[in-house]
């Protein structure tokens, strides 16, 4: 896609050039044509960053017109950003009611979540990974197809079609394309899988190609090659995950591959023909579907509710977030660890970046207000700071500077003439006429005192313009029903040498009728 988008892009950029060149030269003149003067500088670097920034890739060359293709990562909170990490995206039509491409096929055992997927149109379209899925990438075919002939395969070239046919010979492919035949193919799927195992050759190559793939404990002789002593080195830090793949203990399948080993679920469970063993059967789940404690005591739906749910809970969003100026961000106050944990809670190190609140639940009737889904609140735990929650949101301010040496300033308050106080609308302002931090700001007060030059461009010949630039206000006042808090304010530069002045503001909120609340069973 993205080279598609440069040569889209590069063929626009040498078509306007060649247009202005067949402008400018035919005209008599003295000065020579300078390419250089013509040249857009900026115009593929544009292209690429509106495209990314928007998702709206529309090519007319190639005749492509797609939406959605970049996405800006949600960060409502942690488990969001983690679920829209692993989220995979099928490029069916959504609107077409087809049973088929939205069930769940037996090959995505392991490689995806069987309960993260959206409810409405876009259900089993939209998928996530599991855990332990790994997305493999492209690498060089050179040093295998000299490995393949040193180990017997005969160029196709070199043979008839009577060869080809013949029922002891058996044809090699890589990468979908024909490299030969071989006699003795156990041979050549063995060395190969040694040599992988060995580290010789990359881990990710496969016996039959694929682009996910999952990691398993190898079983030799009905024993798991990875033992409680290798365990142990694990903890240590004598030992980490490549010496695992390195030493033959573990090694990656994809879909192909796992079609033709037997994979136990357990240990108890190795038999004579077992090939491989799970590293721990709840890897078989997502991110999402992982925080849920007890996931096989839910009615299935439920885990696909919660899923949906989870991303939603306000909590914390990362260690970095009273740094942050986000256009707007939810974060609890008191936010808590849960009492009832998974493992994937602790790999994911949810448990420091927790949201949600333990709550003493009664499932008991109570004067018909809790009918369904509804729910009786406890008012002094609301009033001692149950579900208190901050909304931070933010306000800009560019100071430019113009084509005629003219620039936006900051002007300090205004005071009362009588009590020599700066006026109500600037009550908050500081000496430099910026918000001063930690303010309560109400509904029309001035954030940022800006005044623009009247006159902009730079003036034609002969017209009457004064020589002192006038100035009229043009202040950036806050909007909001609700007062706020002045959190923090920035001052920095962006790429057209602006000033840039950026305010983040804060409100408290406490529960309120209509609010959401759910357990993390999907029993909202």
């Amino acid at each position: 896609l993205l080279s598609l988008l440069f040569e889209d892009l590069f063929k626009k950029f040498n078509s306007e050039m060649k247009k202005i060149a067949d402008q400018v030269i035919p005209k008599q003149r003295a000065a020579q044509f300078d390419v250089v003067k013509h040249m857009r500088q900026d115009q593929i670097t544009n292209g690429m960053v509106n495209a990314i920034s928007t998702g709206n890739w529309s090519l007319k060359r190639f005749k492509m017109d797609r939406q959605g293709v970049t996405q800006v990562l949600s960060r409502l909170s942690y488990i969001s950003a983690l679920g829209m990490m692993t989220r995979i995206s099928s490029q069916f039509e959504k609107t077409r009611k087809v049973s088929g491409p939205r069930s769940l096929q037996p090959s995505q055992w392991g490689m995806l979540c069987p309960s993260d997927t959206p409810e409405g149109e876009a259900c089993g379209l939209v998928k996530n990974l599991a855990l332990m899925t790994h997305i493999t990438t492209d690498m060089e075919d050179g040093p295998i197809v000299k490995l393949a002939s040193n180990l017997g395969v005969e160029d196709v070239n070199l043979l008839c079609g009577e060869e080809l046919s013949y029922p002891n010979v058996f044809l090699v492919f890589l990468n979908g394309n024909i490299l030969g035949v071989i006699r003795d193919h156990k041979k050549l799927v063995n060395t190969f899988r040694l040599m992988r195992r060995a580290g010789y050759i990359n881990e990710f190559v496969s016996i039959s190609t694929n682009l996910t793939d999952r990691p398993y404990i190898i079983v030799k002789k009905q024993k798991a090659a990875v033992t409680n002593k290798h365990m142990e080195e694990l903890a240590q830090g004598y030992r980490n995950f490549e010496d695992f793949l390195h030493e033959s203990l573990v090694e990656y399948l994809d879909v192909n591959e796992e079609n033709d080993c037997n994979i136990a679920l357990y240990e108890h469970m190795i038999n004579k023909d077992t090939t491989h063993l799970e590293i721990e059967p709840f890897t078989l789940l997502g991110v999402c579907a992982g925080l849920i404690p007890y996931p096989h005591h839910n009615q299935s739906p439920r885990n696909t509710y919660q899923c949906a749910m989870g991303k939603q809970a306000m909590g914390t969003i990362g260690y970095n977030q009273r740094n942050r100026i986000d256009t707007l961000m939810y974060l609890l106050a008191y936010p808590q660890k849960p009492m009832v944990k998974t493992k994937t809670i602790e790999l994911i190190e949810f448990e420091k970046l927790p949201a949600g609140q333990n709550a003493t639940v009664a499932v008991m009737s109570y004067s018909g207000y809790d009918i369904e889904d509804a729910l009786v609140l406890n008012k002094a735990s609301l009033d001692r700071g149950f579900g208190r929650c901050l909304v931070y949101k933010n306000a800009k301010c560019t100071l430019k500077r113009y084509t005629n040496q003219t620039f936006d300033k900051v002007m300090g308050p205004m005071l009362d003439a009588a009590t020599r106080k700066p006026i109500w609308r600037h009550e908050i302002l500081d000496a430099d006429g910026i918000c001063s931090p930690g303010e309560k700001v109400e509904n029309k007060q001035v954030l940022v005192n800006k005044s623009m030059p009247t006159v902009t461009q730079i003036p034609l010949e002969g017209s009457n313009v004064p020589q002192q630039p006038q100035y009229k206000d043009v202040p950036i006042t806050y909007k909001g029903a609700t007062d706020s808090y002045i959190e923090k304010v920035m001052i920095s530069s962006n790429a057209e040498d602006a000033f840039l002045i950026k305010m983040l503001l804060r409100q408290t909120r406490r529960p309120e009728i209509g609010d959401k609340f759910s357990s993390r069973h999907g029993q909202k």
